[in-house]
């Protein structure tokens, strides 16, 4: 379970960044 709780440590700040990330494009392309 420790290995799991790990994994979602780490897999939530990656999507978090992923998220931001696609935000930050769609916003690029809107003043575009």
């Amino acid at each position: 379970s420790s290995v799991n709780g790990t994994q979602h440590e780490t897999f939530s700040p990656t999507l978090l960044r992923i998220l931001t990330n696609t935000q930050q494009l769609r916003g690029s392309i809107d003043i575009a």
